[in-house]
């Protein structure tokens, strides 16, 4: 099994000069490589690159010997992949593009070493990094590490192999789980208890600042110092915003994929979503994305169960107690059932209606009334009652704020 980490380097100033080359030498070789590719002087494979470049550094770019071979050969694997991206699909991969000084600068590196709190790079040496020493299992692999610029910081991504049992499968409720915006994800159990998760949205709230971090870059001269400072200030916006939303996914996907035996979530089309103008900010916001995407890494690593129903699954038009469907308009939050008089909250019977859809083959750990909740009125009502106090009292986990 593949596994990456993420650090923060604290490299020197020595350190930060030698970083600087190496992922410029990456951004030129990336340059040269695609110009005679598309000049059709060479084909896009990256050992005919190789030796093209070999015969062509002394002359061209003498300064080549000064960091490692694999700010090169990388760099020639990155431009054969983008070319086989793009004539298998088209549609989906566009052209490659040059790369740009200052946009998405990194540069990857193999033969590392891990020495404590220190990765030793090639042609660079041991650079000391900020988090606590990894804590790697027994016969691990490291196959490689990518350094990338992040405003004014360095961060690292060493992807290891692992021999890692499988592990053993969670005992807890089978749940659904219904994204949305006003609340990020209503997890329901087949029991009828509801836990509900609330996004920190860090966009909206950095907005204001990033506006006026952006009308100053604008402002700001082509080549000065006042525009290399505004260009980080805007970077560190941006950063401060992928940390806070990246820090609430993973704290709610290791939560629920530790905890329930099995979750069913609908395969949302979220690039098609993201295409309504009025609602693209805020679903990017939120990153569903993201979120069903370590949800199914997670629950393979912990032990649980992910089951994806059809996208179309009219989810919030069938009552989760007896089976109904009743067509509802989207500004109706509440669902009331004429057939068995069941009333709950919108989001609230489609997370239960999606936690028993589920076909798997574990069972539900929990106790289930008789019925399987199908609520009269008197009870839905009760229930809604017990879910606010639950909310209430949910911990704080289950409502991250930052």
């Amino acid at each position: 099994m593949h596994k990456a980490y993420r650090l923060e380097l604290d490299p020197n100033n020595v350190q930060r000069s030698s970083l600087n080359r190496a992922v410029g030498a990456r951004r030129f070789a990336f340059n040269w490589a695609l110009e005679r590719v598309s000049r059709r002087e060479l084909k896009p494979n990256q050992f005919v690159l190789i030796n093209a470049w070999n015969q062509w550094k002394h002359e061209g770019a003498p300064w080549w010997n000064e960091n490692s071979k694999f700010c090169y050969e990388e760099a020639f694997e990155d431009v054969t992949r983008a070319f086989q991206n793009f004539f298998r699909d088209p549609a989906k991969f566009k052209y490659p593009k040059f790369a740009r000084k200052n946009v998405n600068d990194r540069c990857r590196f193999r033969r590392i070493q891990l020495e404590g709190r220190y990765l030793q790079l090639p042609k660079i040496g041991c650079i000391r990094y900020k988090n606590k020493p990894l804590e790697l299992p027994p016969g691990t692999k490291l196959l490689d590490a990518t350094v990338r610029r992040v405003a004014d910081r360095w961060e690292v991504s060493i992807v290891t192999e692992q021999n890692i049992p499988d592990p053993e499968p969670i005992i807890g409720p089978i749940v659904g789980v219904d994204l949305g915006l006003t609340t990020f994800a209503t997890v329901g159990a087949q029991s009828g208890v509801v836990e509900r998760y609330q996004a920190p949205k860090p966009l909206k709230k950095a907005l204001r600042k990033l506006r006026r971090c952006q009308r100053q870059l604008s402002r700001s001269v082509k080549g000065s110092n006042r525009r290399k400072r505004c260009i980080i200030r805007v970077a560190k916006c941006h950063r401060r915003v992928f940390n806070i939303r990246n820090d609430f996914l993973h704290k709610t996907t290791s939560k629920l994929a530790r905890t329930k035996t099995a979750l069913v979530v609908e395969d949302l089309g979220v690039a098609n979503m993201i295409r309504n103008h009025k609602l693209s900010r805020c679903i990017a916001d939120v990153s569903w994305g993201s979120f069903l995407n370590m949800l199914n890494y997670k629950t393979r690593w912990y032990g649980s169960e992910l089951q994806q129903v059809d996208r179309f699954y009219p989810s919030s038009q069938i009552c989760s107690g007896c089976g109904h469907r009743q067509p509802t308009q989207l500004s109706q939050r509440t669902y009331a059932c004429p057939q068995c008089g069941a009333i709950m909250d919108r989001d609230d019977n489609a997370a239960v209606g999606l936690a028993r859809c589920y076909t798997g083959s574990r069972q539900h750990q929990e106790y289930i009334p008789p019925g399987r909740g199908k609520f009269t009125a008197e009870e839905s009502l009760e229930h809604q009652g017990d879910s606010a106090n639950r909310q209430v009292n949910a911990p704080q986990v289950a409502t991250l704020k930052f």
